[in-house]
């Protein structure tokens, strides 16, 4: 019992921890900026972001990952769950994946 009890509450807290640092929604407006790409997505951002905005960053040095941004977006595919960076500084939350749906 004590074993089912422990998975039980590991499972809980993995799934609690998921919801800080990623979101799934819609893309639903990009812009550029000199630091990368931003994006801003239906559903907000993860409650792990302490920034202001709901704007998310993904850093210009991250080539890949805003081209596949991109071309999702202009595909009209714009369904995404995002993985942030809840420690990062900054006026916008750090995007450190972007996974298409």
């Amino acid at each position: 019992m004590k074993t089912l009890l422990a998975t039980f509450l590991f499972l809980l807290s993995l799934n609690t921890y998921s919801d800080v640092t990623n979101n799934t929604g819609k893309i639903i407006n990009i812009t550029s900026i000199g630091q990368g790409l931003l994006i801003i997505m239906d559903t907000g951002k993860p409650s792990g972001c302490t920034q202001t905005t709901n704007w998310m960053l993904i850093p210009e040095e991250n080539k890949t990952m805003i081209a596949v941004a991109l071309a999702m977006y202009l595909q009209g595919k714009t369904n995404a769950t995002v993985y942030v960076d809840i420690n990062a500084t900054g006026n916008y939350c750090k995007v450190v994946q972007y996974d298409p749906k």
